[in-house]
């Protein structure tokens, strides 16, 4: 996710290792920005609904993910959590093709 949607980057450090790239890409998969139009259906699947991102499966919303710098700043933890219908799909594993 870092090296898809991020643009500008310096780095100070590594702090982990990127000792592969997954391929899988599920059927009817998606990832797009969250709105605040999602919020509510978030909450009901009890998902973050302050995330900054939504990974959608045949068009309805399974899982999210974003970046949280609660400790540390500028360093950040990339995060993602898929709602449990929507579990063992390999959403978690994506290979994002799209570009935004």
């Amino acid at each position: 996710m870092l090296h898809v949607f991020a643009r500008n980057l310096r780095t100070e450090s590594i702090l982990f290792e990127d000792g592969f790239q997954t391929s899988l890409c599920p059927q009817g998969a998606s990832f797009r920005a969250a709105t605040a139009s999602d919020a509510a259906l978030l909450q009901r699947l009890e998902l973050d609904e302050n995330a900054g991102w939504v990974a959608t499966m045949h068009g309805e919303i399974a899982g999210v993910g974003g970046v949280l710098y609660h400790y540390n700043r500028p360093y950040g933890d990339v995060y993602m959590k898929v709602a449990e219908p929507f579990q063992r799909l390999g959403l978690g594993a994506m290979k994002f093709q799209q570009r935004f």
